[in-house]
């Protein structure tokens, strides 16, 4: 059975470094920068043991834009609903908050995240090159509905 519950900055960063495709994990103080403004922190466990979690903050409330951050499952739970019930639980806590709008970006590289997403209702709205880093990143937004 999985448990989605309010998290710590300290849960994240723990699960972060056993994802693998976070190269560079986050550290505390990254999120504290970006937790300024309301923000969420949701963490899946099984078992006892913590499995995922999903973190976004307040990007816009005179837009009703709520952007989901950062996320992620433990590559052994993937496909077992963790995601799924995360995105659940993050939709219905912006729309109790009055947001209207979910927004995150991913890397084209990162195809399950772009299936899963699209299969939940977002869509693309903007493609990003950058001069920097060659990887294109790929807007999602979902309208969110009370």
């Amino acid at each position: 059975m999985i448990n989605i519950r309010r998290g710590s900055i300290e849960e994240v960063v723990e699960i972060s470094k056993k994802i693998p495709e976070f190269n560079n994990p986050y550290q505390a103080e990254d999120y504290q920068a970006k937790f300024n403004t309301k923000h969420i922190i949701l963490v899946a466990e099984m078992n006892n043991q913590l499995v995922g979690f999903k973190c976004g903050y307040e990007r816009d409330f005179s837009t009703g834009k709520f952007y989901s951050w950062m996320g992620g499952v433990l590559p052994e739970y993937r496909k077992s609903g963790v995601a799924r019930d995360l995105l659940i639980a993050m939709e219905e806590w912006c729309v109790n908050e009055g947001y209207k709008i979910l927004e995150f970006k991913t890397l084209n590289e990162h195809k399950s995240m772009l299936i899963f997403s699209l299969k939940y209702g977002f869509e693309i709205t903007e493609v990003i090159n950058s001069p920097k880093d060659p990887r294109k990143r790929i807007v999602l937004q979902k309208q969110l509905k009370p």
